[in-house]
């Protein structure tokens, strides 16, 4: 798989548990900021793979211009950006797992909000009863 397509897979991937998270109003909010923290990191990542991917295009531009460059530098700056890029996108990737468990742990966990709303529901349901 190409780089590009795994940057944009990883992208994908921390979007959708991005809006996940903020669409959740009934979880932990103190998880959910963890969760949040770690798709920043995951963006930051992916950021910089795109970085690396426009060194390693301006690199091929060079090897294939014709001109007379140095191949072998520039050969080297290709083959660097890319294990770089793809370093990034795996790092991306554990943030957006490490996001999703924390999303997940911020469900289980509930709001405390949400807990003591229902806990006074129920104290009020006894006093009726």
């Amino acid at each position: 798989m190409n780089v590009d397509k795994r940057i944009v897979d990883s992208e994908q991937t921390l979007k959708h548990i991005e809006e996940s998270i903020r669409a959740d109003t009934t979880s932990d909010p103190e998880i959910l900021k963890k969760a949040m923290h770690e798709v920043e990191n995951g963006k930051e990542f992916l950021g910089r793979a795109w970085k690396q991917r426009w060194i390693m295009h301006d690199a091929l531009q060079q090897l294939n211009s014709g001109e007379d460059v140095d191949n072998e530098g520039y050969s080297v700056k290709y083959g660097q950006a890319l294990v770089e890029a793809k370093a990034l996108v795996k790092s991306a990737n554990h943030s957006a797992e490490v996001a999703s468990t924390h999303h997940k742990d911020a469900k289980e966990h509930g709001s405390p909000m949400v807990k003591e709303n229902s806990e006074d529901k129920e104290a009020s349901t006894e006093l009726v009863l």
